[in-house]
């Protein structure tokens, strides 16, 4: 709160005065440390985001064949494989994760000091005390107490979830693009088909590997859209052709109408567990946290490819997926110790949310003035069919609204317009 902004409005824990700063000397370096900081008041250091000393360049390979195959005059069919594989990618890992022995090994009443809490899910910034006396301030991997550490239970620990830099992600990519024009002094037109699957554990800088197994964070890219088809045309309306009077001819001549239809897929639905039952505390950093359990014989995954079709009996969207195909780690695991330890078994992402069906349409009409000089007229829409865009329903399996759609994508909506261009 602004009027004790050293207070923790929560919990009402006072942290000490950090001002004013002090610079350190400038002889200060590794071998020769400025001993007289006082760091209680800087600690625990969490989000202290570190670039990796062994980085090295990100590089991509690129690689693709094409034919063209002319048909007729006018028309050109051209197919194209396209692919690509990046390496040594940025992303982030964590640097200080959960010990997770450690934390198994403090997880029953019997390997704890009576009274005292045992080691759980989301605790690993508490303070243990084991059976032989030793006092274990968390259970993340910096600092590690010594055996004989005789701290306060007040402590904690100087270190929380620190983020490495690293260049170690990967990525691949590969497709099948056809693409068929056309073009005449009537029409002209372009029909655009990919088929393509792009696969990485790092889709952006801020993606997170999971520091004990990379793969488990290996799956869809999060911009993946497995199949894209557009098409555009262009076409001169013919009614100068109906009439032989010259004026008739210019009322009704001259018009066209273009446009652009896009239909895709969506993009892929990243699914998470919040409830760390792995003990490592990477829940909820963006591919590297727990996940549910799949299990695919629960029945159908997707349920309902239409957002707007209500559930039974009431005003919420029928689920898009099916949550029955997947259980939270909670109720995976009885008891709940059973999956101490261990991550859940459903890819990070392998399935697609709603598609897009977009079209945009343009009707032009020229009024040839003098020469070259042109009027245009341009009645313009957007998404002229008012066909929302939905949103990826939530892929967190503690969430209320899992598998279900709540929103529409900003932007989705019809815009129409008008305007009058002069060209000479």
């Amino acid at each position: 709160m602004m009027s004790t902004p050293y207070v923790n409005r929560a919990t009402q824990a006072v942290f000490p005065q950090q001002f004013p700063f002090f610079f350190p000397p400038v002889n200060v370096s590794a071998s020769h440390p400025d001993k007289n900081v006082n760091w209680s008041a800087y600690e625990p250091l969490v989000s202290a985001f570190a670039v990796s000393p062994f980085n090295t360049v990100p590089y991509l390979e690129e690689y693709s064949l094409g034919i063209q195959r002319a048909i007729g005059k006018s028309t050109v069919l051209t197919v194209n494989y396209v692919g690509n594989q990046g390496r040594h990618l940025p992303s982030q890992e964590q640097a200080n994760p959960g010990n997770i022995a450690l934390c198994l090994s403090l997880s029953e009443a019997s390997e704890v000091e009576s009274g005292t809490s045992t080691c759980a899910p989301k605790g690993e910034s508490d303070t243990y005390f084991a059976a032989d006396g030793t006092e274990y301030i968390g259970t993340r991997i910096l600092p590690t107490p010594a055996a004989n550490y005789t701290g306060s239970p007040n402590d904690y620990p100087a270190f929380g979830g620190d983020p490495y830099l690293k260049t170690e992600a990967t990525s691949n990519y590969n497709s099948l693009q056809t693409n068929l024009k056309h073009d005449s002094r009537i029409w002209s037109g372009m029909v655009s088909y990919t088929f393509g699957r792009s696969f990485d554990d790092a889709s952006s800088l801020n993606s997170n590997t999971n520091v004990l197994n990379p793969r488990y964070s290996y799956g869809l890219s999060s911009f993946d859209v497995t199949q894209y088809l557009v098409g555009s045309y262009d076409v001169h309306l013919p009614f100068d052709l109906l009439a032989e009077n010259r004026i008739v001819k210019q009322v009704i001549g001259g018009w066209s109408v273009s446009g652009i239809t896009r239909i895709q897929t969506g993009t892929p639905i990243a699914l998470s567990d919040s409830e760390d039952y792995s003990l490592t505390g990477l829940s909820g950093t963006g591919g590297s946290e727990d996940r549910p359990y799949y299990n695919p014989s629960a029945g159908p995954l997707i349920l309902n490819k239409n957002p707007r079709v209500r559930s039974p009996g009431s005003t919420e969207a029928a689920p898009y997926f099916n949550p029955a195909d997947f259980t939270s780690e909670k109720k995976e695991c009885n008891p709940k110790t059973a999956c101490y330890g261990l991550f859940g078994n459903s890819p990070l992402r392998f399935f697609h949310g709603p598609g897009e069906d977009h079209t945009d349409l343009a009707l032009l009409r020229d009024f040839h003035i003098h020469a070259e000089h042109v009027v245009q007229l341009r009645l313009e829409a957007f998404d002229v069919f008012n066909h929302a865009w939905f949103s990826n329903p939530s892929g967190s399996v503690t969430s209320s609204s899992f598998g279900i759609v709540t929103g529409a994508a900003t932007g989705s909506s019809r815009i129409m317009e008008g305007a009058l261009k002069y060209r000479f």
